[in-house]
């Protein structure tokens, strides 16, 4: 690990390690077991060395501490990696055995396999009543402003970066993500019927539509006379005017409070996983709209389910993104999904966490949207 690597996580392997009930160890003990000729290289060289900071620490351990294996908050590699097919994100360490990430080819295979056992069924229309969402249906009229898209240069991985200050025009934003009733009705179908295994939620008119092509998700809103919100438009609502770290800012225990992460309620069914340090009670997918809005009025802006955004996914785009009302490469493999989901720990929490996945294949863990309207 080099020095100016270890030097930007260092503030954050402290607070982790602190949150374990351990303490780092110095710089020193671990230059020195970083350069033994045994040590592992490359990706698992820094994934050890996180490890490490940890494991070799001697403070006193916390009443009831969780113990999560150092998945989403290990350094990332500084490199220039853009999306493909076959790419897992390169600020993704691997999955634990049975676990689907976006942009694994194995994942593409599975949908395709699944899409090949269950044909497209049809379904009616759900009936359960949503009372308790009719007020919190709806859209937000988004002002026009501009904001500091991305992640200063001591945080986030190089997809995030450089920093760099975006105005956007004026337009609506759904209050919520699209349920999976209203995908129905519209569509007469629900794709996540197609998703089996463990981390399948099972189906509720009040969670949000998920395992949703981009594709799909791009002709709902087209068909409601709208389009996907673009990759700065999300940034920035899901903001709303401010430049903390998280949506709801900086504190860590707040994060079950306004989304649904990687919490205490993950660890029962998936020991060892990366969580912050709060519980909401559900494990996998929530209802939503179940937790506080953001200062705009928009619920679910992070967490639950990842959401897709109309644009190309580009790991440099940053460094040549224009000003004004940004709209992404004008080509790619994968479109940009935004605000993370039920897996995502403390790193994939970031409203400024970005990554991509293919616009025809379905994630199980799981993608969703909202949609965006000009302002009538």
């Amino acid at each position: 690990m080099d020095a100016n690597l270890l030097g930007r996580n260092w503030s954050k392997a402290t607070e982790f390690c602190t949150f374990r009930g351990m303490a780092r160890k110095d710089a020193t003990m671990l230059s020195e077991v970083n350069s033994h000729p045994d040590f592992p290289t490359t990706r698992s060289r820094i994934r050890a060395s996180a490890l490490v900071l940890c494991v070799l620490g001697t403070v006193p351990a916390q009443e009831d501490p969780i113990d999560p294996i150092l998945f989403d908050t290990i350094p990332a590699l500084q490199t220039q990696q853009d999306f493909s097919d076959g790419d897992t994100p390169f600020d993704a360490p691997p999955v634990p055995e049975g676990q689907s990430r976006p942009s694994q080819l194995s994942e593409r295979t599975h949908a395709q396999a699944r899409q090949e056992r269950c044909p497209k069924v049809k379904h009616s229309p759900a009936r359960k009543s949503v009372g308790r969402l009719a007020k919190k249906r709806g859209k937000v009229n988004i002002p026009a402003g501009c904001f500091w898209m991305g992640s200063p240069d001591s945080v986030g991985s190089a997809n995030e970066h450089p920093r760099h200050q975006v105005c956007v025009s004026e337009f609506q934003l759904d209050k919520l993500p699209v349920l999976q009733f209203e995908f129905e009705e519209s569509t007469g179908w629900s794709p996540w019927s197609l998703c089996k295994g463990a981390t399948c939620t099972h189906p509720s008119p009040e969670l949000p539509a998920w395992y949703v092509t981009w594709n799909e998700a791009d002709s709902f809103c087209r068909s409601k006379g709208g389009r996907l919100p673009t990759e700065a438009e999300f940034e920035y609502a899901a903001r709303a005017g401010d430049s903390a770290l998280y949506v709801w800012g900086d504190s860590l225990s707040m994060a079950c409070d306004y989304a649904n992460f990687a919490d205490v309620s993950l660890l029962k069914v998936m020991p060892g996983w990366a969580a912050f340090p709060c519980s909401d009670s559900y494990a996998l997918i929530a209802p939503a709209g179940g937790r506080k809005a953001n200062r705009w009025g928009l619920y679910d802006m992070a967490g639950n389910v990842w959401e897709w955004t109309s644009d190309w996914y580009g790991a440099d785009w940053y460094s040549r993104s224009p000003k004004q009302d940004p709209v992404g490469p004008l080509e790619g493999t994968g479109k940009v999904m935004r605000g993370g989901s039920w897996l995502n720990g403390p790193t994939g929490g970031r409203v400024a966490y970005r990554d991509g996945f293919t616009p025809d294949d379905r994630y199980s863990g799981a993608i969703g949207f909202r949609c965006a309207y000009p302002v009538r």
